[in-house]
């Protein structure tokens, strides 16, 4: 079917481009990431969608039932839907041991492979936030590698000098 070849299957609910598939494998790749997914949650009505080269459908559903089952919201995920701008890693926003004691990084290790993630805001609307997330193992993302994401995400109401290292 024409659809299957000009799209990429990113999760059981959501189909994502070829061509978007591929620039969200070169942000991954950008930032020596091993693993990308969108995240993409409907502010009105909870849906929430996973797409990316590295989304199969059981890494989608596993997804959504954390951004769902969460109480109150981690502060990594729950930040960008609370409307934070610009690029952050999990590690910054939980701290070191927050993190790695996380159900979020939990996830990330078991069905992702990885220990790492950041996040970078990919759009926002009255009613969806779009979150490009990126993993790898090993030491937490530098400063250069959210600098580059800031740079590469399109966001409308992103401060003048975001691209400056001015990270703490």
């Amino acid at each position: 079917n024409r659809r299957e070849t000009d799209a990429t299957r990113g999760s059981d609910t959501e189909w994502m481009p070829a061509s978007d598939a591929t620039v969200v494998a070169g942000l991954r790749d950008d930032v020596d990431a091993t693993a990308a997914l969108v995240l993409s949650v409907d502010l009105c009505n909870g849906d929430i969608w996973v797409t990316g080269p590295d989304a199969d459908p059981v890494t989608a559903a596993r997804v959504r039932h954390h951004v769902h089952r969460s109480e109150e919201p981690d502060p990594f995920v729950g930040g960008f839907l609370i409307g934070r701008h610009g690029a952050t890693t999990a590690q910054r926003e939980f701290g070191r041991d927050g993190w790695t004691t996380s159900a979020l990084h939990d996830l990330c290790r078991d069905a992702l492979g990885v220990d790492q993630l950041l996040g970078v805001p990919m759009g926002r609307t009255d009613e969806t936030v779009h979150l490009l997330l990126l993993g790898r193992d090993g030491p937490d993302f530098p400063d250069e590698a959210l600098d580059r994401m800031d740079r590469a995400a399109e966001l409308p109401t992103r401060p003048p000098d975001v691209g400056s290292s001015t990270r703490p």
